[in-house]
């Protein structure tokens, strides 16, 4: 009878703990699910291609209790950052942390976007082409039959188009019009061979553009007119690290066309990607400028604008810088974009992700996200207490991911399956050990990504 009287005392004892833990709230919960990085991401051993997917009852599953309403979680954004700038007794730095403006939206989601799936027609494809040369005024110089146009979307194999472009080292690429039979879609093509007129497509739209009226006036002769590699070359910069374009809004400057103020051009250059491009945004897309740089070439002057994608008034994220190294297989791609106007009255180059690809909802519209303080906690937690770092920004923006499997680990060419999930987050960007940090909390689940910027 003792024995089993004991028995008793040892699982009532057992009851108590695991009550106890059960009751556990606030930050420690945060801790807990904080350990989950998965993003909603599972694994099948299916056979079928479709062996990586998205789960949104994996991912609904780990939704926080204590997210708040984002109305409420903007009024106390302020005090938010107040708080994160008078920590004492932490690793996290905020002193000199730009805290940007919350933006005004009513709800969030998780999208995906589908670059596999989406395609555009052959017919369409050439079709922007004909009315870019047109826009452009190239079209009398330009003729597609006689120019050279490249695919890279594997529909033709590189034996069967020796001869047409390239070369033996680097590769042919077949020219469009003499395998028009042959090719499935009109994604990845692109005019080159001409510093008059640059187009590039991609599956998801534009990718870049050039007039050549910058080429023009420079005199640089560059095959695909790529000036984001170039601008080092012929034009210096004027605006200084740290200025914005706050900074030179009420500025005014000599471009080819005239004295053109900045805040016009900038209008200009945000209508043409809204209202005027061959390819509109997608739904519920829309586009902001966030950073703009001046140059100095020859007796002219250059505006350039960093521009990014905006869903349902949640801006992505954004670097201007491309080196990146990953962690957990997982890579972000923050909108990295950019416009340049010398003539102050039209776009004259621009590259970086279409406004007109297109994002898929996964999970039902969420109307509560977390705190930036709650935020903050669970960026404490998953990141260990060694880590110390000065944080210089932080802004509630849409993260996107990209994620590629593959079938044999040692083939890092064709991946078997890629997968592209774009998360809410709070975005913490700062220093530690010399290395700029780029660390991103997911305002619905608490998961932490991070990556570090390379040179």
């Amino acid at each position: 009878m003792k024995k089993i009287n004991s028995c008793f005392v040892w699982l009532f004892i057992l009851v108590l703990i695991l009550v106890a833990c059960s009751k556990k709230t606030g930050h420690e919960e945060k801790k807990i699910r904080s350990q989950n990085t998965s993003g909603g991401i599972v694994f099948s051993e299916s056979s079928s291609s479709d062996r990586y997917s998205f789960s949104e009852e994996e991912y609904v599953g780990n939704l926080l209790s204590y997210r708040k309403p984002i109305d409420e979680v903007r009024e106390q954004y302020e005090a938010d950052c107040e708080k994160l700038r008078n920590l004492e007794q932490s690793n996290y730095k905020f002193g000199n942390c730009d805290f940007k403006e919350m933006k005004d939206f009513t709800g969030v989601t998780v999208l995906k976007s589908d670059e596999e799936s989406e395609s555009i027609s052959i017919e369409d494809s050439l079709d922007i082409f004909r009315k870019e040369l047109k826009r452009t005024g190239r079209d009398k110089e330009i003729k597609l039959e006689d120019y050279v146009i490249e695919t890279i979307n594997h529909d033709i194999k590189e034996e069967e188009c020796v001869g047409e472009f390239g070369d033996a080292e680097l590769g042919w690429y077949p020219l469009v019009f003499k395998h028009l039979d042959k090719i499935k879609s009109g994604s990845n093509f692109a005019i080159v061979d001409t510093k008059n007129f640059h187009l590039q497509m991609v599956s998801t739209g534009i990718l870049s553009f050039s007039d050549g009226k910058i080429n023009e006036y420079t005199g640089y002769s560059m095959r695909d007119a790529f000036h984001e590699m170039l601008t080092g070359d012929y034009a210096e910069l004027v605006s200084k690290p740290g200025e914005s374009l706050n900074d030179y809004k009420d500025m005014s400057y000599e471009l080819l066309d005239g004295k053109i103020s900045v805040s016009d051009a900038a209008d200009m250059t945000r209508n043409f990607f809204v209202n005027e491009s061959p390819l509109l945004p997608s739904e519920n897309v829309d586009v902001e400028i966030c950073d703009f740089e001046l140059y100095k070439v020859k007796d002219s002057f250059m505006y350039r604008f960093w521009l990014r994608r905006k869903y349902e008034g949640v801006p992505f994220a954004y670097h201007i810088k491309m080196g990146r190294k990953r962690y957990n297989d997982v890579q972000f791609r923050t909108d990295y974009k950019f416009a340049m106007t010398i003539t102050g009255k039209e776009v004259n180059y621009y590259y970086g992700p279409p406004e007109h690809q297109k994002f898929e909802p996964l999970i039902e519209r969420q109307t509560k996200v977390l705190s930036l303080e709650d935020a903050f906690h669970e960026l404490e937690a998953k990141m260990g207490e060694n880590l110390k770092c000065n944080i210089s920004k932080v802004e509630f923006v849409y993260a996107q991911t990209h994620r590629e499997f593959f079938k044999d680990k040692n083939n890092d060419l064709l991946p078997e399956q890629i997968i592209n999930i774009v998360y809410p987050c709070w975005e913490f960007t700062g220093y530690s050990m010399g290395d700029k940090l780029f660390c991103y909390v997911d305002a619905l689940t608490g998961d932490v990504y991070y990556y570090v910027e390379v040179n």
